[in-house]
């Protein structure tokens, strides 16, 4: 299921969707407000152990969203995936960081 979810995510599908400035999809059963999608956008680029760009963001429940980074394509790429959560009014990281990398001749 989870591995449905983030090949969705990368292409874009959701049931509402909409984009922020840097066009990363914001998709999922919960909203985020605009803040919230800045700060987890600022959390990513500070990373310099998360493959850029950021490219999704799920909101699965309150306070708490999967994210798909990286330029993965069905032929090549690289990514990140992991889940956030904000706790005490900060977004943070709070799962380990998984590397995907796809290279098809």
């Amino acid at each position: 299921m989870n591995r449905l979810l983030s090949i969705a995510a990368r292409i874009g599908v959701g049931c509402s969707t909409t984009r922020s400035p840097h066009h990363v999809s914001v998709f999922g059963d919960y909203r985020l407000v605009p803040t919230d999608v800045r700060a987890i956008e600022e959390l990513v680029a500070a990373r310099s152990d998360i493959a850029k760009p950021l490219q999704s963001i799920y909101a699965d429940r309150p306070n708490h969203a999967r994210i798909n980074s990286g330029t993965l394509t069905h032929r090549a790429g690289s990514g990140s995936q992991f889940t956030v959560a904000k706790q005490h009014g900060k977004w943070i990281i709070d799962s380990p960081i998984e590397e995907e990398h796809i290279i098809t001749p």
